[in-house]
């Protein structure tokens, strides 16, 4: 028998990204851009050529809006590059402000791996950039280990 009160949790999902929530991602991106290799803000035109290049071939891309019931509360994608002999990627994993700590990251990249493991991918890939320890910690606590290191040398 159920005890009462019941706490209901929201229901998370997510969405392929259509030009509806567009300016979401766009805006989010620039308000955590410090969690990105470049660091540049994202113009609506960018926005919009990036769009529409990522549009054509989902089966290579996905990105998506992870929704809350119905509103958007962030972002995640998932690359399946070459072969499924491939570790396919996930990134862009952002969760605005307000919904933060309430769990919904993780269910959103358990729902990314339920996908990438339903396509037959061995292996899961992301990058982390260094120091950013809440990101390593959280993945960490997903099953990712530490297994490479990214160098790169800014030329301006």
């Amino acid at each position: 028998m159920t005890s009462f009160p019941m706490e209901i949790k929201p229901i998370i999902w997510l969405k392929g990204l259509t030009a509806e929530h567009l300016e979401f991602a766009r805006e989010l991106r620039n308000t955590n851009k410090e969690y990105f290799f470049s660091h540049r803000d994202i113009t609506p035109d960018m926005q919009m050529e990036w769009y529409g290049s990522m549009k054509g071939d989902s089966r290579y891309y996905r990105f998506l809006i992870i929704m809350k019931n119905t509103a958007p509360i962030g972002t995640i994608s998932i690359m399946y590059p070459g072969t499924s002999e491939d570790p396919a990627e996930i990134g862009n994993v952002l969760i605005t402000e307000s919904e933060r700590g309430n769990g919904y990251g993780t269910e959103a990249v358990r729902l990314a791996i339920n996908n990438i493991d339903a396509c037959g991918r061995q292996y899961i890939h992301l990058e982390v950039i260094p120091g950013n320890t809440k990101a390593i910690n959280f993945y960490k606590k997903l099953g990712f280990v530490e297994y490479s290191l990214t160098m790169r040398m800014d030329r301006k």
